[in-house]
């Protein structure tokens, strides 16, 4: 709010807003309203498999901004929104550990429960960052295509990460 200098009393108090006096002699009043237009959360996708292809375009369908890659080329980094890795085998290890570590919101593996567990096992980390690793990746609702499969994935990210993105009302739940 921009008000004249001369306004009289004390201006309401609201969350978010901010009120300048201005010294124009018009003596008129303006208030401007921001939307704020935050930059999408990025989807690292690991792998270049079938639901690794499906994982990355429902991703960007929904806002994601989506990384893709082979696990060998790949570095999770912290400012990622989920790192999800469908590289069927390759390189898992290290690419789970360092975006857990980097404290990445959501980290998932497309696995099944078996060998998620094994992998989860094998992991040179504390209980508590080994917990964190969705395995096998997705909400269970039946999935088998790979447009299902990224469908139950992407719908878990969104459970465990919009709130802390903080996209606005219209993202939660």
């Amino acid at each position: 709010r921009i008000l004249p200098s001369g306004a009289e009393g004390e201006p309401a108090v609201e969350d978010g807003a901010v009120t300048v006096k201005n010294p124009c002699l018009s003596g008129g009043a303006l208030e401007i309203f921001l939307k704020p237009h935050l930059p999408a959360g990025t989807l690292r996708v690991v792998g270049t498999t079938p639901i690794a292809r499906a994982l990355a375009d429902l991703g960007r369908r929904v806002g994601y901004a989506v990384e893709q890659g082979p696990a060998e080329s790949t570095e999770p980094r912290a400012g990622d929104a989920a790192v999800l890795v469908a590289s069927h085998g390759r390189d898992e290890e290290r690419i789970l550990t360092l975006a857990l570590r980097d404290e990445v919101p959501y980290v998932g593996l497309v696995a099944s429960e078996k060998r998620g567990d094994a992998v989860k096992q094998s992991l040179d980390l504390d209980d508590e960052l080994r917990d964190r690793l969705h395995t096998p990746a997705g909400l269970e609702i039946g999935a088998e295509t790979p447009e299902e499969i990224a469908l139950s994935i992407v719908a878990e990210v969104g459970e465990n990460v919009t709130l802390k993105l903080d996209w606005g009302p219209r993202y939660r739940r």
